[in-house]
């Protein structure tokens, strides 16, 4: 299953006097499920995190200069982490907070997560190639790419 695709709560919900004011910055939107660890996240859930983060901690790491979505990562020592344990530059990441719970967010925030992703469809683009291999059934030989054929 693919990591968990989040975006800072203040990005979906436009009302935030509804939420703790804890949360403003450190709480995240699950709006792509997926699992981490073997914890699996489904759309809607809000994933709150502390500061500061300790060392073999889960956090999310928000990408410096507002380029990119936050993701899961760990921190080992002075380093960071991937979600499947690749380096993460500190140049380039930084640690929100050390995950310190995951709350089902309700229908209301399901549904704005939902109409997040609505506006947002180049979040979740797919290569066609990926999409039609994925899409066919298991028992059906698989097309295999032509990279190695000779033109006639």
């Amino acid at each position: 299953m693919p990591a968990p695709m989040l975006v800072p709560l203040v990005d979906v919900v436009q009302d935030l006097t509804t939420y703790p004011a804890a949360w403003q910055g450190a709480a995240f939107v699950v709006v792509g499920a997926g699992a981490v660890g073997a914890r699996e996240l489904s759309v809607g859930q809000v994933v709150v995190c502390r500061s500061p983060a300790h060392c073999g901690d889960v956090v999310v790491l928000v990408a410096r200069g507002g380029q990119g979505r936050p993701r899961f990562g760990r921190v080992r020592g002075d380093a960071l982490f991937g979600e499947a344990g690749e380096p993460c530059s500190p140049l380039r990441w930084r640690v929100a907070g050390g995950v310190s719970a995951v709350l089902d967010g309700g229908e209301r925030l399901r549904r704005l997560a939902r109409v997040w992703c609505e506006g947002h469809p180049d979040q979740f683009w797919v290569p066609p190639v990926v999409r039609r291999a994925a899409e066919q059934p298991a028992g059906e030989p698989r097309v295999q790419l032509g990279l190695f054929q000779v033109a006639a």
